[in-house]
């Protein structure tokens, strides 16, 4: 199979052919594949220079973000980050940061080999909000314009021969509209099989399972961070509540505190989402 292919997999024996891939990035996927360096076996020789080359721009630049952004959130955990630092996207919140710190502020526990400095700069990749509009497609227009010359060549058709459209053209012209030709395709529809429901966990395995929450219109990030934290708080929930309170009050300590009503069957984690 290709690297691509591979992805997601684990190999307890995972012969690669290096030689084939093309970058850095796939020898890094086959041979993370591995279970172990015991049941990795490199087939043939490899290019060293896909590998010893520096990584490219992009990634240095992804990889020095990860950096600011590791730092951000540390110091969001101590309560140290400063107010200015602010942002709703990844790109705005580093920039702020870099703005409070100094462009040539480096954390200092970013490796050597990515350090920036003013000799080997760091991309500021700030991205200013602009506006947009809906450019109407050429392929459409020429779609428009056959659907045009189609309909003017059924009513040149069946034209009787006094000048006046017959009944049977404006019967036949209603069929094809510039709707039904410009609509994308209707898939057909396959009958699937009712969905059956599995049998009732017992008492061992309820306790083993995280409590999960209903999807609501694109609720799916919430919805993982609340499973996460009700989780971690289902161990400890005296410890946890405190730790919240300390970290963040108002919706991490407010999220402790409404865990409890859950706990009584008070409350459904949906509501504690949407109140979040």
């Amino acid at each position: 199979m290709t690297d691509f292919a591979s992805q997601g997999k684990t190999r307890p024996w995972n012969p690669v052919h290096l030689n084939n891939c093309r970058t850095h990035q796939a020898y890094y996927t086959a041979l993370s594949r591995s279970a172990s360096a015991h049941g990795t076996i490199i087939l043939q020789g490899f290019d060293s220079r896909k590998i010893t080359g520096k990584a490219s721009g992009a990634l240095r630049q992804e990889l020095r973000d990860l950096e600011l952004l590791d730092e951000i959130t540390r110091l969001r955990y101590e309560s140290k980050l400063h107010k200015t630092v602010t942002g709703e996207t990844r790109n705005s919140l580093v920039h702020t940061f870099r703005m409070h710190k100094g462009t040539n502020y480096v954390p200092a526990t970013v490796h050597q080999s990515i350090r920036w400095s003013q000799t080997d700069p760091m991309l500021d990749p700030i991205n200013h909000d602009m506006a947009g509009k809906v450019i109407a497609h050429a392929r459409n227009k020429q779609k428009e314009a056959e659907v045009d010359n189609i309909q003017l060549t059924k009513k040149r058709k069946y034209e009787d021969e006094d000048g006046t459209e017959s009944i049977e053209h404006k019967r036949k012209i209603s069929k094809t509209t510039k709707e039904q030709i410009l609509s994308p395709l209707k898939c057909k529809q396959v009958a699937s099989k009712p969905l059956t429901r599995q049998k009732p966990l017992n008492d061992n395995q309820q306790g083993k399972v995280p409590l999960g929450v209903k999807w609501n219109e694109n609720s799916c990030a919430y919805d993982a961070t609340i499973t996460v934290i009700h989780s971690l708080w289902g161990d400890n929930p005296s410890q946890w509540s405190h730790r919240f309170d300390i970290m963040n009050k108002e919706l991490l300590g407010m999220m402790g505190e409404q865990f409890k009503t859950v706990a009584t069957n008070t409350e459904k984690l949906e509501m504690i989402r949407d109140k979040l």
